[in-house]
């Protein structure tokens, strides 16, 4: 099913080129570039943020290198090729799939931003 979703990815340009992409920035760590898994099931925390288990994720290798240009990190992709109603209205399910692999690139390439962080100046 997932190689299905990339055909479908690959068989436009613009998926075309963030295949290419994918294939030509970063490097290789633990075997892989974007290593796409099933969705886990479980309620998981990722930098005090709390998500249930079931729907799609792109999850960084290595937070510090994912913010450095040149230097990116891998990416853990859940998908679940269900997932097919969002906030944003109904989306065929190769969208969700494709839209996570831009956050894969972002973070192949280094290109994240830091965490902003926010202090409390009132006094």
């Amino acid at each position: 099913m997932v190689n299905e979703r990339l055909h479908r990815i690959n068989s436009k340009p613009t998926g075309k080129k963030l295949l290419e992409a994918i294939d030509t920035k970063g490097r290789a760590q633990y075997g892989y570039k974007v290593c796409i898994l099933r969705p886990d099931m479980n309620v998981t925390t990722i930098n005090n943020a709390i998500f249930i288990g079931g729907g799609n994720l792109a999850r960084r290798g290595d937070e510090g290198n994912a913010c450095i240009p040149g230097v990116g990190t891998v990416t853990m992709v859940r998908y679940n090729q269900n997932t097919i109603s969002t906030p944003d209205g109904s989306q065929p399910n190769f969208i969700g799939l494709a839209h996570e692999l831009v956050h894969a690139i972002h973070n192949l390439a280094g290109m994240l931003l830091q965490p902003l962080t926010w202090k409390n100046t009132a006094r």
